[in-house]
């Protein structure tokens, strides 16, 4: 089974503040976690870690994978072709960890 991001989310065992996923979850298979580093794309074939105050810095444009933002509840989703489950904790290492 490849992971994706219905599967992340009905697994966590963090508390979810919002979620918003897109499109059939078998056409989005996932291969790994990365962290979120400004200035970059999220990958369409990653979950990329965000913290709540860096989401405001991804790309409108970006397009596929997942994110999963860390402390806070983000404002509407960035893009419809982008998932986002928002989590309420701060400690990226424990959502990291969750997700792995």
């Amino acid at each position: 089974m490849e992971l994706n991001a219905y599967l992340i989310r009905d697994y966590l065992e963090l508390p979810v503040s919002r979620c918003h996923l897109t499109g059939d979850p078998l056409r989005r298979p996932l291969k790994g976690i990365t962290f979120w580093r400004p200035g970059s794309m999220p990958r369409q074939d990653m979950v990329t870690l965000i913290s709540a105050a860096e989401l405001p810095a991804v790309p409108a444009q970006a397009q596929g994978g997942c994110l999963v933002c860390c402390g806070g509840i983000p404002p509407e989703p960035l893009s419809d072709a982008l998932d986002l489950i928002a989590v309420e904790t701060l400690d990226l290492l424990t959502v990291f960890e969750e997700v792995q």
